[in-house]
C-alpha cells in the first residue's frame, strides 16, 4: 500500500490530514518493519515535530481503528506496523530486544486458508515471533 492511497482513505473517511498524521505514517513507510512509540517520537522529532504524547496516542489510536495498522506487543512493548496484509514475522533477540523482519510465503498462508475452511472462520489477524538468539548475541 502507498502512502497516497492511506491518506485518501483517510480523506474519504472524513479524517484530516495534519503534519502530525503525515509523519507518522510516513514513519511507517521508512521502518520498514515495527515502529515503537519511542521511536516514533524520535522520528518526529527529527522532523521537527513535537507533539503531546497524548497526541501521538490519538494517533495510533485512529489508526488502529481504521485498520492501518496493527499492533504487536513484544516483551511488553507495544509496536505498530502497517497492516499491509501477513506478509512477514519477526525474529525477536531474548538478549538485545533486537527485531527483525522474517518473510515466509504460500506454505502459511495455504495453512491459514485451510483453517478457515475447515472452522468456518475469517482469520483477521495472526501473529508469528521466533524468539531467541540473535547472531551478534551469541
Amino acid at each position: 500500500m502507498e502512502l497516497s492511497v492511506i491518506l485518501n482513505t483517510i480523506r474519504n473517511k472524513g479524517g484530516r490530514i495534519t503534519k502530525v498524521r503525515r509523519a507518522i505514517l510516513e514513519a511507517f513507510f521508512q521502518s520498514g518493519c515495527l515502529v515503537s512509540q519511542e521511536s516514533l517520537i524520535e522520528y518526529l522529532k527529527k522532523k521537527k515535530l513535537s507533539p503531546n504524547p497524548s497526541t501521538i496516542f490519538r494517533e495510533l489510536q485512529f489508526l488502529l481503528e481504521n485498520k492501518i495498522i496493527l499492533k504487536n506487543t513484544i516483551n511488553k512493548v507495544h509496536h505498530y506496523e502497517l497492516n499491509s496484509g501477513h506478509k512477514h514475522y519477526h525474529f525477536i533477540c531474548s538478549e538485545c530486544q533486537g527485531i527483525t523482519p522474517l518473510h515466509l510465503h504460500n506454505p502459511l498462508l495455504n495453512v491459514m486458508e485451510g483453517l478457515e475452511q475447515q472452522h468456518q472462520f475469517k482469520i483477521q489477524q495472526h501473529s508469528i515471533d521466533f524468539k531467541g538468539v540473535c547472531a551478534s548475541c551469541l
